[in-house]
């Protein structure tokens, strides 16, 4: 399922929407939805397969500018499992998981990790790139300090625009560094 937020028509009504589609496979795009809805549903689609759209408004003028959209059909991931500290020092702290049990149907494209103070505060530190790449090192740590961390699984369907956090799959874990030693 497409779904689309109604796009400024420039001062002129919109009176419908068109969207085009490609194979997954680098083909042209093609017509595949002329209406006045903001829904389009998309059947026939493989999963693990990323499909590239483009969504137009149509006014008295004709065709506005296309929103490009990456279709993947495929569900969310599940959790990463085992989330644990390997290591941890005064000046780093080194996680560790396993993949989890299910992708969604979409191929794993690496992990998104995120670190704070706070489970308030936790922004994302990095990531891996590769699905067979299970642990991190955080650099940025103090000695004696609590932080926490999330581990998410990164697919094209579930990959944070602008870096958020999702908690539908998240797994906490809290780890304080290590005390520096007494001079």
């Amino acid at each position: 399922t497409l779904e689309w937020p109604e796009p400024d028509g420039g001062g002129l009504p919109i009176l419908g929407y068109t969207v085009h589609m490609d194979d997954a496979l680098g083909g042209p795009l093609q017509r595949v939805y002329t209406g006045e809805g903001r829904l389009f549903m998309a059947t026939g689609l493989l999963t693990g397969y990323t499909y590239r759209a483009e969504v137009r408004a149509v006014t008295a003028k004709g065709d506005g500018f296309p929103t490009e959209l990456n279709i993947a059909p495929c569900g969310p991931p599940g959790r990463v499992r085992n989330l644990r500290t390997l290591h941890r020092s005064t000046f780093m702290i080194r996680l560790g998981w396993e993949a989890p049990e299910h992708s969604g149907g979409c191929p794993v494209l690496g992990y998104a990790v995120f670190a704070g103070g706070s489970e308030a505060s936790m922004q994302r530190v990095g990531g891996t790139s590769s699905a067979s790449d299970t642990a991190f090192t955080h650099h940025a740590v103090l000695p004696d300090v609590e932080y926490f961390f999330v581990v998410q699984v990164e697919t094209w369907r579930t990959r944070a625009p602008g870096g958020a956090m999702r908690a539908e799959n998240s797994t906490l874990l809290r780890v304080v560094s290590a005390r520096a030693p007494l001079a």
